[in-house]
Parts: C-alpha cells; sequence; structure tokens
C-alpha cells in the first residue's frame, strides 16, 4: 500500500492527522492539520499550515494538498505528523504518571 493511500484509508475512516506539541502546563497536545470532516455543500478535506482550507474528498486532491500545501511527500507526511489516536496513546503515558 502507498503512503497516500494509506493516509487517504485513514481519513476516511475517521483519523485524523497533526503534530503532538508539549503543553506549557505539562503533557502534550495534539494540533490537528488533516482531517475529513462536513462542510457547506458536502464532505471535505480540510487541512490547516499557515493558512486553512479544505478541498473535496479524493486522492488526487490530498496528493495535491500534501504536495502543494504542505511541500511534502506522502511518505514524509507520515514521518512528521502522527494520528490523534497515536496521540491518544502516547498522552495516556504522561496521565499515568
Amino acid at each position: 500500500m502507498s503512503a497516500l493511500k494509506l493516509i487517504y484509508d485513514k481519513l476516511l475512516a475517521g483519523e485524523c492527522f497533526g503534530k503532538i506539541d508539549e503543553h506549557s502546563q505539562g503533557g502534550t497536545y495534539f494540533w490537528d492539520v488533516l482531517s475529513i470532516g462536513n462542510g457547506n455543500g458536502g464532505r471535505f478535506i480540510f487541512w490547516r499550515h499557515y493558512g486553512s482550507s479544505a478541498n473535496r474528498i479524493s486522492l488526487q486532491n490530498l496528493k495535491w494538498i500534501l504536495t502543494e500545501i504542505f511541500k511534502t511527500t506522502p511518505e514524509q507526511f507520515l514521518f512528521e505528523y502522527t494520528t490523534y489516536n497515536e496521540w491518544k496513546r502516547i498522552h495516556s503515558c504522561y496521565e499515568s504518571t
């Protein structure tokens, strides 16, 4: 499976991608940058990266978002960003200490 298809499938399954940042009061927080949601007239891929917008859901539009907005390849995107569920797993480690 290609990295692009992996990202696309995770988005369609309801997953959200973002960055994990350290919270100033301890622990971490999740900054979402890529997700699918409902908008005016349908469902869209929503993105935030030096601005924000949304594109209709398609593999081609996702590739455009990664290439033109995030200036990265799908493989590099997966290296740099994580999923919300992965953040929840990591964040739970901070809460248990």
